[in-house]
Protein backbone atom coordinates (compact mmCIF):
# COMPACT_ATOMS: atom_id res chain seq x y z
CA UNK A 1 0.00 0.00 0.00
CA UNK A 2 1.17 3.05 -0.62
CA UNK A 3 1.41 5.46 2.15
CA UNK A 4 0.93 8.84 -0.04
CA UNK A 5 -1.85 7.28 -1.44
CA UNK A 6 -2.97 4.39 0.93
CA UNK A 7 -4.09 2.74 -2.87
CA UNK A 8 -1.81 -0.83 -3.68
CA UNK A 9 1.19 -0.42 -5.47
CA UNK A 10 3.68 -2.37 -6.88
CA UNK A 11 4.36 -4.32 -9.45
CA UNK A 12 1.79 -6.94 -9.71
CA UNK A 13 -0.78 -3.79 -9.47
CA UNK A 14 0.98 -2.27 -12.44
CA UNK A 15 0.92 -6.08 -14.29
CA UNK A 16 -3.13 -5.86 -13.46
CA UNK A 17 -3.57 -2.90 -14.66
CA UNK A 18 -1.59 -3.65 -18.33
CA UNK A 19 -3.41 -7.11 -18.35
CA UNK A 20 -7.39 -5.46 -18.46
CA UNK A 21 -6.46 -2.70 -20.43
CA UNK A 22 -5.52 -4.96 -23.05
CA UNK A 23 -9.02 -6.95 -22.12
CA UNK A 24 -10.63 -3.64 -22.25
CA UNK A 25 -11.88 -3.39 -18.72
CA UNK A 26 -10.42 -1.59 -15.64
CA UNK A 27 -9.02 -3.79 -12.68
CA UNK A 28 -10.33 -2.77 -9.32
CA UNK A 29 -8.02 -3.94 -6.80
CA UNK A 30 -9.28 -5.63 -3.48
CA UNK A 31 -6.82 -5.88 -0.34
CA UNK A 32 -7.95 -9.65 1.26
CA UNK A 33 -6.09 -11.30 3.77
CA UNK A 34 -4.04 -13.95 2.17
CA UNK A 35 -6.05 -16.85 3.69
CA UNK A 36 -8.78 -15.37 2.40
CA UNK A 37 -7.91 -15.16 -1.35
CA UNK A 38 -9.30 -18.79 -2.94
CA UNK A 39 -12.41 -18.82 -1.08
CA UNK A 40 -12.96 -15.74 -2.06
CA UNK A 41 -12.22 -16.31 -5.47
CA UNK A 42 -14.87 -18.89 -5.45
CA UNK A 43 -17.41 -17.24 -3.79
CA UNK A 44 -17.39 -14.71 -6.53
CA UNK A 45 -16.34 -11.97 -4.38
CA UNK A 46 -13.46 -11.01 -6.79
CA UNK A 47 -12.99 -12.37 -10.39
CA UNK A 48 -9.52 -13.13 -10.21
CA UNK A 49 -6.00 -13.33 -7.70
CA UNK A 50 -2.81 -11.52 -8.21
CA UNK A 51 -0.73 -11.52 -5.22
CA UNK A 52 2.37 -13.80 -5.68
CA UNK A 53 0.33 -16.82 -4.99
CA UNK A 54 2.37 -20.37 -6.00
CA UNK A 55 1.24 -22.19 -8.80
CA UNK A 56 1.14 -25.66 -7.00
CA UNK A 57 -0.84 -28.96 -7.52
CA UNK A 58 -3.31 -28.67 -4.75
CA UNK A 59 -4.20 -25.63 -6.16
CA UNK A 60 -4.82 -25.93 -10.02
CA UNK A 61 -7.74 -28.39 -8.65
CA UNK A 62 -9.40 -25.38 -7.56
CA UNK A 63 -8.02 -22.62 -10.19
CA UNK A 64 -6.32 -22.19 -13.33
CA UNK A 65 -3.37 -20.44 -13.20
CA UNK A 66 -1.54 -17.55 -15.81
CA UNK A 67 1.97 -17.75 -14.64
CA UNK A 68 3.65 -14.62 -14.48
CA UNK A 69 6.70 -15.27 -12.46
CA UNK A 70 9.76 -17.41 -11.13
CA UNK A 71 9.32 -16.26 -7.50
CA UNK A 72 11.47 -17.37 -4.69
CA UNK A 73 11.63 -16.15 -1.39
CA UNK A 74 14.79 -14.13 0.67
CA UNK A 75 15.63 -13.37 4.69
CA UNK A 76 15.37 -9.61 4.98
CA UNK A 77 17.03 -7.82 7.91
CA UNK A 78 17.62 -4.17 9.22
CA UNK A 79 20.68 -3.25 7.27
CA UNK A 80 22.03 -2.80 10.69
CA UNK A 81 22.28 -6.46 11.50
CA UNK A 82 25.27 -8.93 10.93
CA UNK A 83 22.32 -11.43 10.21
CA UNK A 84 22.65 -13.51 7.02
CA UNK A 85 21.69 -17.43 6.39
CA UNK A 86 22.59 -19.49 3.58
CA UNK A 87 19.16 -21.28 4.38
CA UNK A 88 16.46 -20.86 6.45
CA UNK A 89 17.84 -23.57 9.63
CA UNK A 90 20.44 -20.74 9.86
CA UNK A 91 17.49 -18.47 11.68
CA UNK A 92 17.90 -21.08 14.45
CA UNK A 93 16.71 -19.44 17.60
CA UNK A 94 16.39 -16.11 15.89
CA UNK A 95 12.81 -14.30 15.05
CA UNK A 96 11.34 -14.27 11.77
CA UNK A 97 8.14 -12.63 10.80
CA UNK A 98 6.01 -13.65 7.92
CA UNK A 99 2.16 -13.63 6.51
CA UNK A 100 0.26 -15.85 7.80
CA UNK A 101 -1.43 -18.34 5.37
CA UNK A 102 0.93 -18.35 2.71
CA UNK A 103 3.54 -21.07 1.21
CA UNK A 104 6.45 -19.07 3.06
CA UNK A 105 5.33 -19.87 6.36
CA UNK A 106 4.69 -23.33 5.54
CA UNK A 107 8.32 -23.26 4.47
CA UNK A 108 9.09 -21.78 7.72
CA UNK A 109 7.10 -24.39 9.62
CA UNK A 110 9.21 -27.12 7.56
CA UNK A 111 12.54 -25.63 8.73
CA UNK A 112 11.87 -25.80 12.40
CA UNK A 113 10.27 -29.34 12.20
CA UNK A 114 14.40 -30.24 10.55
CA UNK A 115 15.93 -28.19 13.59
CA UNK A 116 13.97 -30.22 15.98
CA UNK A 117 14.89 -33.50 14.52
CA UNK A 118 19.14 -31.98 14.41
CA UNK A 119 18.11 -30.62 18.15
CA UNK A 120 18.57 -27.59 17.75
CA UNK A 121 16.77 -24.26 19.07
CA UNK A 122 13.50 -23.43 16.74
CA UNK A 123 12.96 -19.86 15.09
CA UNK A 124 10.02 -18.26 16.95
CA UNK A 125 7.65 -17.79 13.83
CA UNK A 126 5.30 -14.41 14.03
CA UNK A 127 3.25 -15.24 11.66
CA UNK A 128 0.97 -11.79 10.79
CA UNK A 129 -2.29 -11.39 8.31
CA UNK A 130 -0.69 -8.85 5.92
CA UNK A 131 3.10 -7.77 5.29
CA UNK A 132 2.53 -3.73 6.66
CA UNK A 133 1.98 -5.77 9.86
CA UNK A 134 4.98 -7.46 9.32
CA UNK A 135 7.57 -4.67 8.28
CA UNK A 136 6.33 -2.59 11.42
CA UNK A 137 7.40 -5.56 13.30
CA UNK A 138 10.96 -5.58 11.60
CA UNK A 139 11.90 -1.79 11.42
CA UNK A 140 10.10 -1.50 15.32
CA UNK A 141 13.15 -3.99 16.34
CA UNK A 142 10.28 -7.02 17.14
CA UNK A 143 11.56 -9.69 15.36
CA UNK A 144 15.40 -10.51 13.55
CA UNK A 145 14.00 -10.96 10.32
CA UNK A 146 11.20 -10.88 7.90
CA UNK A 147 10.79 -13.40 5.24
CA UNK A 148 9.15 -12.44 2.50
CA UNK A 149 9.55 -12.23 -1.57
CA UNK A 150 12.66 -9.83 -2.90
CA UNK A 151 9.79 -7.27 -4.04
CA UNK A 152 9.62 -6.12 -0.20
CA UNK A 153 13.19 -5.52 -0.05
CA UNK A 154 13.01 -2.92 -2.97
CA UNK A 155 9.80 -1.74 -1.64
CA UNK A 156 10.78 -0.99 1.53
CA UNK A 157 13.87 0.49 0.49
CA UNK A 158 11.96 2.68 -1.91
CA UNK A 159 10.20 3.98 1.17
CA UNK A 160 12.95 4.68 3.47
CA UNK A 161 16.56 4.14 1.59
CA UNK A 162 19.17 1.56 2.74
CA UNK A 163 16.93 0.56 5.93
CA UNK A 164 16.71 -3.23 5.10
CA UNK A 165 19.05 -5.56 3.31
CA UNK A 166 18.67 -9.05 1.73
CA UNK A 167 20.23 -11.70 4.59
CA UNK A 168 20.28 -14.86 2.30
CA UNK A 169 20.16 -16.24 -1.26
CA UNK A 170 17.15 -16.49 -2.85
CA UNK A 171 15.30 -19.74 -1.64
CA UNK A 172 13.00 -22.33 -3.18
CA UNK A 173 12.28 -20.32 -6.58
CA UNK A 174 8.10 -21.43 -7.92
CA UNK A 175 6.24 -20.13 -10.08
CA UNK A 176 3.33 -17.65 -9.21
CA UNK A 177 0.39 -16.99 -11.17
CA UNK A 178 -2.81 -15.31 -12.17
CA UNK A 179 -4.93 -17.48 -10.45
CA UNK A 180 -9.12 -17.79 -11.86
CA UNK A 181 -11.86 -20.12 -10.31
CA UNK A 182 -12.02 -23.09 -12.65
CA UNK A 183 -16.08 -21.99 -13.68
CA UNK A 184 -14.35 -18.83 -15.66
CA UNK A 185 -12.37 -20.41 -18.04
CA UNK A 186 -13.42 -17.86 -20.48
CA UNK A 187 -11.55 -15.12 -18.10
CA UNK A 188 -8.64 -17.22 -17.84
CA UNK A 189 -7.74 -17.74 -21.43
CA UNK A 190 -8.19 -13.77 -22.11
CA UNK A 191 -6.29 -13.24 -19.13
CA UNK A 192 -3.65 -15.48 -20.75
CA UNK A 193 -4.19 -14.01 -24.36
CA UNK A 194 -3.33 -10.44 -22.67
CA UNK A 195 -0.61 -11.34 -20.94
CA UNK A 196 1.15 -13.45 -24.26
CA UNK A 197 0.80 -10.24 -25.81
CA UNK A 198 2.42 -7.98 -23.08
CA UNK A 199 5.67 -10.75 -23.06
CA UNK A 200 5.50 -9.87 -27.34
CA UNK A 201 5.35 -6.71 -27.49
CA UNK A 202 8.04 -5.99 -24.51
CA UNK A 203 5.55 -4.55 -21.76
CA UNK A 204 6.22 -7.35 -19.34
CA UNK A 205 10.50 -7.21 -19.78
CA UNK A 206 10.29 -3.42 -19.09
CA UNK A 207 8.01 -3.63 -16.11
CA UNK A 208 10.43 -6.25 -14.66
CA UNK A 209 13.74 -4.25 -15.75
CA UNK A 210 11.92 -1.00 -13.86
CA UNK A 211 11.36 -2.70 -10.49
CA UNK A 212 15.26 -4.42 -10.96
CA UNK A 213 13.25 -7.84 -11.02
CA UNK A 214 14.89 -9.42 -13.88
CA UNK A 215 15.29 -12.75 -12.39
CA UNK A 216 11.88 -13.57 -12.36
CA UNK A 217 11.01 -13.08 -15.55
CA UNK A 218 8.87 -15.84 -17.02
CA UNK A 219 9.97 -16.95 -20.42
CA UNK A 220 8.08 -17.64 -23.22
Amino acid sequence: MDPQTSKPAGVEIELSDDIAKLMGVTAEHKNIQFDGLIPATQAGQCDAIISTLIDKPARREVLDFVDYANEGNVVIALTKSDLFVQDLTGLSGKKVVVQSGSQVEQDLVTANDKLKTEGKPPMQIVALPDNINAMQQLFAGLVDAYYAVPEQATYLNSQRPNSVKLASPTLGARPVGIATAKKDKDLHDAIQAAFDQLQANGQYNALLTKAGLQSLNIKQ
